[in-house]
């Protein structure tokens, strides 16, 4: 599910990385960072939790974070919920 994401990003020349803590099973499938913001993006192949995400959001406050989804969009909190193809906007 992160190979059609992964391709519009690069595709764009954003800088991105990839969060995994040693301590847990965690994941953050990409950080993308701009100027001296880092924006979480992680991508579900359904609109279901995101539990990563809201442990990253929590833990280091970012303004936002992402969640790349096969579904529609909204918000709750600072998680902005999209579908996959809105990508190519970032």
């Amino acid at each position: 599910m992160t190979k059609l994401p992964l391709r519009i990003l690069l595709k764009k020349d954003l800088p991105l990385y990839f969060y995994k803590p040693s301590e847990n099973k965690q994941e953050i499938e990409f950080l993308y960072t701009k100027s001296s913001d880092i924006i979480p993006i992680e991508v579900k192949a359904r609109n279901n939790s995101s539990h990563s995400l809201d442990e990253f959001l929590k833990e280091y406050k970012p303004e936002f974070g992402l969640k790349l989804i096969t579904g529609n969009n909204g918000q709750v909190g600072n998680k902005i919920t999209m579908p996959l193809y809105m990508a190519m906007f970032l």
